[in-house]
């Protein structure tokens, strides 16, 4: 919902004054962008197998306690709290998983 408001806020303004607002940051420049695509695809992330059980358990688990309320697309945001804890559990340096 929030994110609906700003983006209706954002057409807004354009709509009202023929530009974007300022951006209240400095953007990136387009070759550290670039630099940053290119690196990105040569990775080949993947998920550990002993993962994969718990990760499909979670995100199950999220649905099913969507289904039962009123709040649609909240699971978005435990989507992310499952990637941090998977991410927080799993030793990168050993690659295995900590219990």
């Amino acid at each position: 919902m929030d994110n609906d408001l700003e983006m209706v806020r954002h057409v807004v303004y354009v709509h009202q004054n023929r530009e974007s607002p300022a951006l209240g940051f400095a953007p990136l420049e387009a070759s550290v962008l670039r630099a940053y695509i290119s690196a990105a695809r040569k990775l080949s992330p993947s998920i550990p197998r002993e993962l994969e059980e718990y990760i499909a358990t979670a995100y199950s688990s999220i649905r099913q306690e969507e289904a039962k309320s009123n709040s649609p697309h909240s699971y978005m945001i435990y989507i992310q709290q499952i990637y941090f804890s998977v991410f927080i559990l799993y030793d990168n340096n050993d690659n295995r998983f900590q219990h």
